[in-house]
């Protein structure tokens, strides 16, 4: 992928800008790895209350679960486990 520093990853940029594993570089890329991870989680989540709620009786019936179980965990917000 090319970058505004060349053909290295963000990764690479990253410890070149900020240095390896110390002071302002480390502490952002941490933080922005968090972040990251948050957001992938929060999507998944959404992705998997949508397929939840998409599931026929049957299925439901498999898990266990009734059409009030899905209704109340797909009216949940993304963000709420």
């Amino acid at each position: 992928m090319k970058t505004m520093y060349g053909s290295m990853g963000a990764q690479a940029s990253l410890d070149r800008r900020f240095g390896t594993r110390s002071g302002l570089g480390h502490v952002l890329r941490v933080a922005l790895t968090r972040i990251a991870e948050t957001v992938l989680l929060w999507q998944d989540r959404a992705f998997q209350r949508h397929a939840l709620d998409s599931l026929d009786e049957r299925a439901l019936r498999d898990m266990g679960m009734s059409r009030a179980d899905v209704a109340r965990e797909a009216g949940k917000p993304f963000w709420r486990a």
